[in-house]
Order: structure tokens, then C-alpha cells, then sequence
């Protein structure tokens, strides 16, 4: 842009088309009064787009001088001096692109003259750098105010309003989290991802890549053009070898880099404003897109280098005692063993909640490449198992209250692969299956490959051998389409199991032979291999094959703090040694092996199984059946039958696992379905499923007979009634009181008062009846705790008996609950309201609608929120509906409101 006022004629009027920033306007509104303002960052961070969106914003008419537009400072100045003469008609002066002039001692005495010369003037500097003025008696006497790279990043407010306001897009909650941290606050790489967006996500894909953003060649081309290359290659090799590193800490880098003189290294760096920045924790930090663009360039050109830097640094951090960045580190280089020792140091200082978020935290820093399913697996090898077990309670809860799907599927995931570890092999699956789900919504390839991965095992272990291949052929097929080395590695090994497992000796080699080819010689994850090595030696009857590798296997792992994988190792070893029929010594290892995995109940079964092929004593064999017994019972082996655990047909009476009775659970809210010790239990009869469906209706009181046959068999004569309803109530208790072991009318799941019958509340738990007796509760006490709130939200998700639409017996209850339902809805919302999270008002909001799209006072509610947070376009939307749904179905007037509370925002943004 030459020197010209701005706006100029043809465009003046018209307002420019950039994104409104309201906060940093109320700042300008508020300092336009200072002779001079001050914009000074690096380029990309909408210095430009700022000042032309204000001015035209407020009318104001600016005379604007470009020093970047390839005049002298000269001719800049004397230009600017030409244009003043020539129109006084403005009332700000902006020089843009002050580093090209900032040197120059014409151009501050030039600034100088222009402050004394027109006092009601306000002269806006912008640029990397400022011409050399007395900024800071400036400032003291309120002559001066400054904005910096600091003020015009990007909050995640702005985020969202970039994309899903100005831009028109509809990114989700924890895609615009992403972003924002990602490229904290960096004007132009949002607009270089929106741009990448349009070319290659919009036309084909639900939800955004979270990996994207190196595959931006704009942003990558950005650093390297704009910064990297203009530095030496002393400081290239600099910032490349700093790029493993999260805090520039000199001492650290020194020790690191065997250097004395990091500190006057990062001085020189921190002259970029923009990228390097100082962290919450007050340490300075690379910009993560920086960091990005360094860690991949470092791994491409010092590979090997860059995984010993992980390993120099896990050893230095170690010795600074900085034990959770150490751990980071040997995840990062796939040092397990070391890994393995720092988690005995770190895992008594923190409780399981704390741990899981400082270790993520730290991961996730640390290697743009650790993925949240891949430190799973560090997890699970590296805690002990009486720590892994402390995750399972506080993971459940975190799941049933998280509401972005990307990162319940994570949660379920990791949820899964720890049940799998300690041998919970049906939750395992549950779980793994509901993460999948959910990452097929997202199109999340990584996720659903480690979900794919898991239930191969889970398929393998319960005896399904073709699921299991099927399984493990999508693993393979995303780890090798999205390059994910680690999985590929544990894909290729469950293959070659699993081809064992079909009798195919030669296909199992192969599959060893590659995942062979992926692991460094010093790996210790080779221990899976060598167990699946000597398996193999086993199906081709070489014994001293077989122990030759089962012992590589376990000298692994021997010094290992991980009980499962010495467990394991050993489990193999007595294999080999039982096959080449050394007996004693097998038991020997079996024995050391149960020592070592005392919680892992799937792999404590396996050695207990071998153990008991070797055991001659009937004491030690009845002890342990019983154990496997247990196990069975506890963990819901239903692929096992009780023949199996003890390797013989017939098993004595006082082994048999004896069914006990527990709660009848009947999941009303959603899908109706009755489960008792984990078990389904199917009523086929419809008159016995309407019987139930009464008594859960009036499940707080007895109702007489007479009431029951009068609402189920309302055609049928007095003998017929009754004999209907005592088939009914006789298939019903025959059906469940069987599966629940219940025996006697007075234990039944329905019990009897003279000629009244209701279900037992002693055992039979319904969630329905859970969900209103809290709701109740917490109307009673007008309490405003909000996890209590939404905790009752998750537990009503779903309709009553959705299965049910057109049951007219159930339509006076849905309409009580669902009318409970949609208070809780709007109870939640504005809770969220009241902490400044719309995002997820707005989403609770949105549910009470669904659940009663006529509610005016939601509408009108939902709007004023939305326009209070500055988010008119969405309003509007919400209007719209509202207009739909009110104005026009009901017939109801609310357009005149909703203009007035629209043309009020407008007025007073």
C-alpha cells in the first residue's frame, strides 16, 4: 500500500473484509488517545488486518504510509509530508512496516516532528521493529501505548470465531482446541489451515485430521523461507538440536549440547517475538508450529541423532532429578528399560489421576509423533500393576462425563487396554468396540488401528481366530496407510500368533521376519518377538530352538520392574522346557511366573493351566481349579467351560462354580433390557414384558391385580384375565428369578402383598427409578453442585424404552421423565453458562430442544447467551429454528423480539 488516506474514496463506507476483533478494539477505543500506539511482533500475527479492520470498523480515516512498499525512507516520509499538505482530513497517521526504516534517524525525527505538529493526531507505528524513540518516559507520561504479539494472538474464543463465525465453518469443540494450541494464536497459520481445509478436508471428511498440521506446506514453507533459512548454519544446527526440547532451560541445553553459551543463543532467537514465547509455568518455550517444522526437519536429516538426544536428555533429566520429563524422554526413543526404573521413582509421589495428566501432558509435549493410544501402551508396561489398577475407577468416570467424542474414544481406549492387562477381557472388548465406534465417526485412523490392534487380541484370547485375523489385518492396513511404526511392529507380531494359531508355521515366519525389520537390535519390545519365535520353534518340534529363544526372551526383560512381561517371558520359557520335557524346571518358571503377575487374572489363567499339565499332587491340582474357577467366575470367561480349566471331562461337585444371586439391573433409559451377574435374560413372552413394564411404571408402590388385568387385558373376560396374568407373572419370575438364583416367592424379583404386586426394591435396581429419585434430591435442596447435575445428564442420555415408541402404556412416564430430562438439560447448560463455557451450554442447550423443540423461554434463554459470548451468528441460527418451530408450526409471534435482541447486540457490541 503507497502512502494514501484510508479508507480512500471508492471505498469509503464499505467496510473491509477481516475478521472483527472486539477485544483488541475496545483497546484501541481506549488508548486512541495516546499521541503514539505501538503494534510491534513478527509478521503473520494480522498486525494489517487489525488496523484496516478498526478503521473501517469505526469510520476512521487514516493517512497510511507502507515503508515496505519499496520507496526510501525518503521518499516514505516526504510522500507522507506531500499528502498532510495536501488533506489535513484525518485523524490517524499509520506507518506500517517500520523495520524497513527503523535505522534510519530521519524517520524518528520525522515521528518526532509529526507529534509536535499535530496534536490531535494519533500516529500508529507497526512492525517487527520501532524506530528508536523515548518509549518508556512516553509511557510513563500515558503519551505511549504498545500492543505486542502477546495481544494479537488468537484466544480460543477468536478461534472459533474465525472459522465457525467469519469463515462459516462448523469445526467441533475439540477441533478448535487442537488448532488453538497448536498454533497459539498465530493469525496466518489459521488462515494457512483454513486454506488447507478448503483444498483437501471439507469436500470428504466429517471431522478434522488431528495430524494435519505438518502436512501444511504453506506453514512449513513459512519457517523455512521466513526464518530458518535467513539464519546461520551455526544457528540452523542450533534450533534444530533444541527442537526435542519443550523449555529452553540454557543449563539444561548446555549439558545437552556440551555448549557454554546457550543463553546468548536464545537471546538471539527471542528477537523473533513471535516464536519464542514464555510458557504459563514462566519458561520459555518455541512456538509449537516452530517446533513442529524443527522436530520433523531434525528427524529427517539426524534421525539416529535425534533418537540418542531423547536418550542424552532422559539421562540428564534423571540426574536433575526431573524424573516425569525423564520418563517423557525414554517414551520418546522407546526406551522401555528406562522408562520401566523411572516409573518405580515417580509412581509413589502422585495419586492415579494425577499421574495419567502429568505423564499425558509431558508425553504429548515432549514428540509432536507419541500418540495418545501409543503412550497407552508406555503406561501399561511401565506401572506396576498395583498402581495400573488405581486408573480403573477414575478412567470409568472420566469417560461417562466427557463429552468430545475424540477424546472419549481415547479414554475408552485406554480404558480397554488396561482392562485387557489385568485380564477383564469383556470389558476390554466393550470398551475397545465403543472407542472404535467412536473413531470411525471422527475418521480417526490412528485411534482405530490401536483399537483394531487390542481386539485381535481380545478375539484371539476368546477363541475366535478368523475375527482375530480380520482384526488384525485393519491394524496393519492403517498403521502402513498413516505410518505408525510402533503398532505396525505390535500388528505383524499378534499376525504371526495369530497364524499359529491357524496351524500356518510358514505365513507366522514371515510376519516375524518383518516386524524383525522394524525394530533396532537394542529394542525391548523384541522380547514379544522372541516369544513368538519360540512358539514357532514348538510348531516345527525343535525344542532346543524354542528354549534358545524363550531364554532371549526373558534375559530381556529379567531386570524389568513390569511383573506381566517377566510373567510372560517365563510363561514361554516353561512352554519350551516343557515340550523338550524338562518338567521341573517348567514348574520352576511357572512358579516364578505367578509370583510375578499376582492381578493379571488372563495371564495368571494361562500359567495356571500349564501348571497344571506338570502338577502330580491332588492337593496342589484341586488348588488350582479352584483358582482358575475363581478366575472364570470373576472375569466372565464364557468362552472357558468348567471342563477346560482342569484339562479333563468331568469335574467333582465341590469344584463346580455355584451361582449366587446378585441385582437384577433393568436398563430402562434407552434400549429396555434386564442383565443379572453381566448377564442378558430375554423375556419372550409380550405379556410378560408388559407385566414388567407396569411394574417399573408403579415402581415405588404395590397395584392390586384387578389393575394389572384391567391394563393389560382389558378385552379379556374375568377367568381369562386371570389366567392371562398368572402365565404372565409365572414366565416373568420363572425367567429372571432363574438367572438371578433367587428361589421362594419371597426372594422372587416380584413379590406379593395379599392381591398387590410390585418388584422387589431389594433387589431389583432400575436406572429410571435411580435417575428421579437424584433428580428429586437435588430439586428438594435447590442444589447448584455441578457434577451431581451432570452426572444425572449422562445417566439420561437416552429416551425411556426408545425401543417402545409406540407403547401407549409407557407414553404418560416418557413425558414425566422427559420433561425431568430437559430440566436437567437446561439446569446444566447454564451452569456452564455461569463458568464462561459456551461451547457446552451450548450443546446442553441444544438437548433440551431436541427434547422439546416448542420451549419459547429455551430459545429466547440460548440466544441472549450466545450473544453475550459474542457468537451472533450462531444466534441466529437458533433464531431461525426458533422461528421455525414457534412461529410458524404453533403459530406463536417472537420475529419483533428476536430482531429487537438482535439489533440491541448490534448496537452495543
Amino acid at each position: 500500500m503507497p502512502v494514501q488516506l484510508f479508507p480512500n474514496s471508492e471505498k469509503q463506507g464499505e467496510e473491509i473484509s477481516v475478521m472483527h476483533r472486539p477485544r483488541l478494539y475496545r483497546e484501541l477505543d481506549e488508548h486512541l488517545r495516546c499521541p503514539l500506539i505501538g503494534i510491534i511482533c513478527d509478521s503473520g500475527f494480522g498486525k494489517t488486518a487489525l488496523l484496516q479492520g478498526y478503521l473501517s470498523c469505526k469510520g476512521i480515516k487514516a493517512l497510511w504510509c507502507d515503508f515496505g512498499d519499496g520507496d526510501t525512507c525518503d521518499e516514505d516520509i516526504r510522500q507522507t509530508y506531500d499528502l498532510i499538505q495536501a488533506n489535513t482530513d484525518f485523524d490517524v497517521i499509520v506507518f506500517e512496516r517500520c523495520e524497513a526504516a527503523a535505522d534510519d534517524p530521519k524517520f524518528s525525527e520525522a515521528v518526532t516532528d509529526l507529534l509536535k505538529t499535530f496534536t490531535d493526531c494519533t500516529i500508529i507505528l507497526s512492525g517487527t521493529t520501532l524506530p528508536n524513540l523515548p518509549y518508556a518516559v512516553m509511557r510513563a507520561k500515558e503519551q505511549y501505548f504498545e500492543l505486542t504479539y502477546e495481544d494479537l494472538m488468537l484466544d480460543r474464543s477468536e478461534t472459533e470465531s474465525y472459522f465457525n463465525d467469519y469463515l462459516e465453518m462448523n469445526l467441533r469443540d475439540y477441533e478448535l482446541d487442537f488448532i488453538a494450541e497448536q498454533t497459539h494464536g498465530w493469525f496466518t497459520s489459521n488462515q494457512l489451515i483454513y486454506t488447507y481445509l478448503r483444498k483437501n478436508h471439507l469436500n470428504n471428511l466429517d471431522s478434522l485430521d488431528l495430524n494435519f498440521l505438518s502436512d501444511i506446506t504453506d506453514i512449513n514453507d513459512y519457517f523455512s523461507y521466513n526464518l530458518y533459512e535467513n539464519q546461520t548454519p551455526e544457528m540452523q544446527d542450533f534450533m534444530l538440536r533444541i527442537s526435542p526440547l519443550t523449555e529452553l532451560d540454557p543449563a539444561i541445553i548446555n549439558l545437552y549440547l556440551q555448549i557454554e553459551n546457550a543463553d546468548q543463543y536464545i537471546a538471539e532467537l527471542e528477537q523473533h517475538h513471535g516464536f519464542i514465547y514464555l510458557g504459563n509455568d514462566k519458561t520459555l518455550r518455541l512456538h509449537p508450529l516452530l517446533r513442529q517444522f524443527l522436530f520433523e526437519r531434525y528427524n529427517q536429516l539426524h534421525h539416529n541423532d535425534y533418537l540418542t538426544a531423547h536418550q542424552r536428555l532422559a539421562e540428564i533429566y534423571e540426574q536433575k532429578r526431573q524424573y516425569v520429563k525423564a520418563f517423557a524422554h525414554a517414551v520418546a526413543c522407546n526406551d522401555y528399560v528406562t522408562a520401566i526404573r523411572l516409573m518405580s521413582r515417580i509412581s509413589d509421589r502422585y495419586n492415579a489421576v494425577q499421574l495419567m495428566n502429568i505423564i499425558d501432558g509431558h508425553l504429548e509435549e515432549i514428540s509432536p509423533n507419541l500418540l495418545f493410544s501409543n503412550t497407552s501402551l508406555f503406561l501399561m508396561r511401565c506401572m506396576p500393576e498395583e498402581l495400573t489398577i488405581q486408573f480403573v475407577q477414575p478412567l470409568a468416570e472420566a469417560i461417562k462425563v466427557e463429552t468430545d467424542t475424540l477424546r472419549q474414544a481415547n479414554l475408552q481406549h485406554r480404558l480397554g487396554a488396561l482392562y485387557y492387562h489385568l485380564g477383564n477381557v469383556n470389558m476390554s472388548f466393550e470398551l475397545l468396540e465403543k472407542s472404535l465406534t467412536n473413531a470411525e465417526l471422527l475418521r480417526n485412523a490412528e485411534v482405530m488401528a490401536f483399537n483394531y490392534q487390542l481386539l485381535a487380541d481380545c478375539h484371539m484370547t476368546m477363541g475366535d481366530i478368523d475375527q482375530a485375523l480380520r482384526c488384525a489385518r485393519n491394524a496393519l492396513y492403517l498403521s502402513e496407510q498413516n505410518d505408525l511404526p510402533v503398532l505396525l511392529f505390535h500388528t505383524l507380531e499378534a499376525f504371526a500368533r495369530v497364524q499359529l494359531a491357524k496351524g500356518n508355521t510358514r505365513a507366522a515366519e514371515d510376519y516375524i521376519a518383518q516386524a524383525l525389520e522394524l525394530a533396532r537390535p537394542d529394542d525391548y519390545e523384541l522380547f514379544w518377538l522372541h516369544a513368538v519365535e519360540s512358539m514357532l520353534a514348538v510348531a516345527n518340534g525343535d525344542a532346543e530352538l524354542a528354549i534358545q529363544c524363550a531364554e532371549k526372551s526373558a534375559a530381556i526383560v529379567k531386570d524389568s520392574l513390569c511383573g506381566y512381561d517377566i510373567a510372560y517371558t517365563n510363561l514361554i520359557l516353561a512352554q519350551a522346557l516343557t515340550f523338550a520335557n524338562r518338567p521341573d524346571e517348567a514348574k520352576n518358571r511357572l512358579a516364578f511366573a505367578l509370583d510375578k503377575a499376582p492381578l493379571c487374572d488372563l495371564l495368571r489363567f494361562e500359567i495356571l493351566s500349564e501348571l497344571l499339565k506338570l502338577e502330580t499332587s491332588d492337593e496342589n491340582i484341586v488348588a488350582i481349579r479352584t483358582e482358575q474357577l475363581e478366575i472364570i467366575e470373576r472375569n466372565n470367561y464364557h468362552w472357558i467351560t468348567v471342563e477346560s480349566a482342569s484339562d479333563e471331562p468331568e469335574k467333582s461337585a465341590d469344584t463346580k462354580a455355584k451361582p449366587k444371586s446378585s441385582y437384577i439391573n433393568i436398563h430402562t433409559l434407552g434400549d429396555f433390557s434386564i442383565t443379572c451377574n453381566g448377564i442378558p435374560v430375554k423375556l419372550k413372552r409380550s405379556a410378560s414384558i408388559r407385566l414388567l413394564h407396569l411394574l417399573i411404571i408403579n415402581r415405588g408402590h404395590f397395584v392390586s391385580k384387578d389393575y394389572i388385568i384391567d391394563q393389560l387385558f382389558p378385552d379379556s373376560k374375568e377367568t381369562a384375565g386371570k389366567n392371562n396374568f398368572n402365565v404372565a407373572l409365572s414366565v416373568l419370575r420363572k425367567s429372571i428369578d432363574s438367572a438371578a438364583g433367587l428361589h421362594g416367592s419371597d426372594t422372587s424379583c416380584v413379590i406379593r402383598e395379599k392381591d398387590r404386586y410390585r418388584l422387589n426394591p431389594d433387589i431389583v435396581n432400575i436406572d429410571a427409578a435411580n435417575f428421579e429419585t437424584a433428580y428429586m434430591q437435588l430439586k428438594r435442596n435447590a442444589s447448584q453442585d455441578f457434577y451431581k447435575w451432570h452426572d444425572l445428564s449422562v445417566l439420561y442420555s437416552e429416551p425411556f424404552m426408545q425401543d417402545y415408541p409406540y407403547e401407549t402404556l409407557l407414553e404418560s412416564e416418557r413425558d414425566r421423565l422427559s420433561s425431568y430430562q430437559k430440566d436437567v438439560a437446561v439446569t446444566v447448560a447454564r451452569i456452564y453458562a455461569e463458568q464462561g463455557d459456551y461451547d457446552h451450554s451450548l450443546t446442553y442447550f441444544d438437548q433440551a430442544l431436541i427434547i422439546d423443540p416448542y420451549d419459547e423461554d429455551i430459545y429466547y434463554e440460548e440466544i441472549e447467551m450466545l450473544l453475550d459470548a459474542g457468537s451472533p451468528a450462531k444466534a441466529q441460527l437458533i433464531a431461525d429454528k426458533m422461528k421455525l418451530h414457534v412461529e410458524e408450526e404453533l403459530g406463536v409471534p417472537c420475529s419483533d423480539q428476536l430482531q429487537s435482541m438482535f439489533d440491541y447486540y448490534y448496537k452495543n457490541p
